[in-house]
């Protein structure tokens, strides 16, 4: 979605309607915002001018039928976003509304790349020490980079924490270009 405000306003609201519910709502808007992600038809059906207002509504009313147990408060974002046009924001809504969630309970999402799958010894320090960075709880979600040389990397919200072979080879190169320039001005 190109429209982040929108999603961050509909995030907040939920944050703030439902605080003591807030895990509960994550989990069930994940679920959804992956349902919509595996499905993107319907990101065009709902697009679509040949559907008006009440038939949006009425899709609406049919997700939330179809999803048993779903929390009143997540049924209610979901009719007013099919009556807004904003079934499409569904997936932004919930990457913000967890941003959210985690920043209240004091946590953060880690993002690690590394060349090679990370065994549980390795991943367990790195958490610990983004842990110690941050001074947040991490979660990491991890990946293998296959065009990584060596190294991981972590992304912690909007600090890279960068210990790829690549970075340490650009700093080193970044020092080698300084001391050439300090060795040539004296």
């Amino acid at each position: 979605m190109s429209n982040v405000p929108v999603a961050r306003r509909y995030a907040r609201a939920l944050v703030q309607a439902a605080p003591s519910d807030a895990e509960v709502i994550l989990d069930q808007l994940v679920a959804l915002a992956a349902f919509f992600d595996a499905n993107q038809d319907l990101e065009a059906f709902f697009r679509s001018p040949l559907l008006n207002r009440p038939d949006r509504i009425a899709v609406a009313e049919a997700v939330v039928r179809a999803v048993p147990g779903m929390h009143p408060l997540l049924a209610n974002l979901l009719r007013v976003a099919g009556a807004r046009k904003r079934f499409d924001a569904i997936p932004a809504i919930a990457q913000q509304y967890r941003d959210m969630v985690d920043a209240n309970a004091g946590r953060a999402r880690a993002h690690v790349q590394s060349a090679t799958v990370l065994g549980a010894e390795l991943a367990v320090a790195i958490r610990a020490r983004l842990e110690a960075l941050t001074h947040l709880t991490i979660l990491v979600d991890s990946q293998v980079n296959r065009s990584m040389i060596g190294g991981a990397t972590a992304r912690v919200g909007n600090t890279l924490f960068d210990g790829s072979l690549r970075g340490q080879l650009d700093a080193m190169e970044l020092q080698l270009r300084r001391a050439r320039i300090d060795i040539g001005a004296a």
